[in-house]
């Protein structure tokens, strides 16, 4: 099946993130570039995509910085917290854990409830 409807690429998406399927999520985010290639979301499931493959991470860091400097707040797209934490797991695995720490912190600043921040901050503060 091909969906016409961007959202629902967007939702199969944001499954397979939840999933930690960098595989999947980047298929279906390649599909949702073929009705829209210019939707800010895709930078955030690109990202999201290169480092669950643990490829192309100087592209991630990218990717996700541009997210949040061009995608409006708004409920149906992902959190800008999201973004930072998944910038946070980013430098952790580049070993840059002040970097890590920083974007856990913002993420708390904009969702102070969001557990993966508090997990990333927890390992970030504990091997400063």
């Amino acid at each position: 099946m091909k969906p016409t409807r961007l959202d629902l690429y967007f939702e199969v998406a944001g499954y397979y993130e939840a999933r930690k399927n960098a595989g999947r999520l980047a298929a279906a985010v390649e599909a949702a570039a073929t009705l829209n290639p210019r939707d800010c979301r895709l930078d955030y499931y690109r990202g999201v995509a290169c480092i669950l493959a643990r490829k192309r991470l100087a592209e991630a860091d990218r990717y996700l910085k541009t997210y949040l400097a061009t995608a409006p707040p708004r409920r149906d797209f992902p959190p800008h917290a999201s973004a930072h934490v998944w910038l946070g797991r980013l430098y952790e695995q580049l070993a840059k854990l002040q970097g890590a720490a920083q974007q856990y912190k913002s993420a708390l600043e904009l969702d102070p409830g969001d557990k993966d921040a508090n997990e990333g901050q927890r390992r970030t503060n504990q091997v400063r």
